[in-house]
């Protein structure tokens, strides 16, 4: 019975350190100041990228960094979201290290780049999840 039990507390710790899915509308955006790449309006045709970091205690006091094109673009906390105006064509988003305050998260599991095309007009949303097995993911999300 005692290894049951410690079976039950393990899991429970454990799956408390997964993350939830935070949907757009509820997510905080970041400060102006870890948004570093494609914030203007553009005067020619583009494609928004929204992208949310979800909720939980997987590394919750780090900071994910996102980078679009290969380029950083934005530092993201739990519970934040972040919105680009991109070229229309070819376009990478992937997430990494944040290069703001790297150094306060010795936590650096990510994973996750995703190439699209985009049309003029298009919008698509992201997310930022997470697990201890496989840190933090990028993954589709919704509107």
């Amino acid at each position: 019975m005692k290894h049951y039990a410690a079976l039950l507390i393990t899991t429970v710790l454990l799956s408390g350190c997964a993350t939830q899915a935070v949907p757009p509308q509820q997510a905080k955006s970041a400060p102006p100041s870890r948004l570093m790449l494609y914030q203007n309006l553009p005067t020619t045709p583009y494609a928004t990228i929204i992208i949310v970091r979800d909720s939980g205690m997987l590394a919750g006091s780090c900071r994910t960094g996102v980078y679009l094109n290969g380029e950083f673009a934005a530092s993201l906390a739990s519970k934040e979201k972040a919105e680009f105006r991109v070229p229309v064509g070819n376009n990478t988003l992937g997430i990494g290290q944040d290069m703001i305050e790297n150094d306060l998260c010795i936590w650096r599991d990510t994973s996750g780049q995703q190439p699209m095309t985009l049309r003029a007009g298009e919008v698509r949303y992201f997310r930022i999840g997470g697990d201890m097995r496989r840190g933090f993911i990028l993954q589709p999300g919704r509107a």
